[in-house]
């Protein structure tokens, strides 16, 4: 009797050590899961890398630049930095700053400030030497592109001499807009 004892003892003490070695290798999978799953959800539903190219943004963000963006817009205010199809070419997607907003009447002032139902917006991220040609363009714009419509923003680069803008394709629908700028995590001139 003792031997059957001393046998469900020790039957009970692998079977104590197998949970074990079953828990500590549970615990390891899913860690494992999580360190190559938890990047992969992030990207899908919360931020996403982006790689900066060209000097639209600059100097607020530079060629080269990395910056994470969210997948979350709403609400779009003015001063955003958004991520944006191009209205042109959907397979394309530029990066650029809301300045006009649903309903707003845009223009450009003969100092190249922009105008929002006529009164001036202060825009301290651009430099006088990056609006040389404000106004110039600003004469070829289309009229019925400076009222914008119920989804519609305005959508310039602080860089405004080299920007592809909604001065050279209109006014950028809601529907295409899919990510904010959150932070930049590596600058191109460090």
């Amino acid at each position: 009797m003792e031997d059957g004892l001393q046998a469900s003892e020790h039957r009970k003490e692998q079977m104590t050590q197998r949970k074990k070695v079953i828990i500590i290798i549970s615990v390891v999978a899913t860690l494992v899961a999580l360190y190559f799953l938890l990047p992969v959800l992030l990207v899908v539903f919360v931020a996403q890398p982006v790689r900066v190219e060209g000097a639209a943004m600059s100097p607020t963000l530079n060629n080269g630049d990395r910056i994470f963006i969210s997948k979350r817009v709403d609400p779009l205010q003015r001063g955003d930095i958004v991520v944006f199809y191009y209205p042109k070419d959907t397979t394309k997607s530029f990066i650029k700053r809301v300045v006009g907003l649903p309903g707003e009447r845009i223009d450009i002032d003969s100092e190249g400030n922009v105008m929002i139902n006529g009164q001036a917006l202060k825009e301290s991220y651009v430099q006088p030497e990056r609006n040389q040609t404000a106004k110039a363009r600003w004469n070829s714009v289309p009229a019925e592109w400076k009222q914008l419509g119920e989804d519609s923003y305005f959508i310039l680069g602080d860089n405004r001499d080299a920007s592809n803008d909604s001065r050279s394709y209109g006014p950028v629908s809601k529907k295409l807009i899919y990510g904010k700028y959150l932070m930049r995590y590596w600058s191109s001139s460090q």
